[in-house]
């Protein structure tokens, strides 16, 4: 199956009070909004449909005082995200997300979150991996029809390394002030988190 014809995880727009768009926010009233209104879409059908917001979880790893960022190559369905700077790895929640008929949507989306991050990153991660916020960003093409659900991941170790090289590259754990120096070439959503979040 292409990406495009997979099935992910969405909720319909104008079912759920959301916010002024382009900031991060932690309402855990929306939260069971949008928990308790999702369905599945394939992924072709909502890429350009604002009305259908696909669910990313979208994760920080942080060990100590420092953030990991990376760099997005060429490579990748999301041309829109091309050569930015990121402080998050995300991915959809798919349908095999949820392991059993009774699985709770947050599992699934939990599952979704642990899965992207083994299959982007070689990491050693503790059990330590809240859930921080929301994010929603109808300012940029990729934000319009993107939701994101924040975790914080800590590290064991501080040793990254990328395993999806055609995808990422410069894996680097980096302070605030060393993150702050290059804000200019943050995605979208790693801009809304730097300063909403981490400042």
């Amino acid at each position: 199956m292409t990406s495009m014809n997979e099935y992910v995880l969405v909720f319909k727009r104008d079912r759920v009070s959301l916010p002024c768009t382009g900031q991060f926010f932690t309402d855990t009233g929306i939260l069971d909004e949008i928990l308790n209104s999702v369905e599945f879409a394939r992924r072709g059908e909502v890429e350009e449909q604002p009305s259908m917001l696909q669910i990313i979880p979208y994760s920080l790893l942080r060990y100590e005082e420092r953030v990991l960022t990376y760099r997005r190559t060429g490579a990748g369905d999301e041309d829109r995200l091309h050569n930015r700077q990121s402080l998050g790895v995300g991915g959809h929640v798919n349908r095999s997300d949820f392991k059993s008929e009774d699985c709770l949507v947050m599992a699934a989306i939990e599952t979704a979150r642990d899965r992207e991050i083994r299959e982007e990153f070689q990491v050693d991660l503790s059990s330590a991996r809240p859930f921080v916020g929301m994010i929603y960003d109808d300012g940029s093409a990729v934000g319009r029809v993107h939701f994101g659900l924040v975790f914080e991941c800590w590290l064991k170790t501080p040793e990254v390394s990328v395993r999806e090289s055609v995808l990422h590259r410069e894996p680097t754990l980096m302070t605030v002030p060393e993150i702050l120096n290059l804000i200019g070439e943050y995605e979208s959503w790693s801009r809304i988190i730097i300063d909403n979040y981490l400042t």
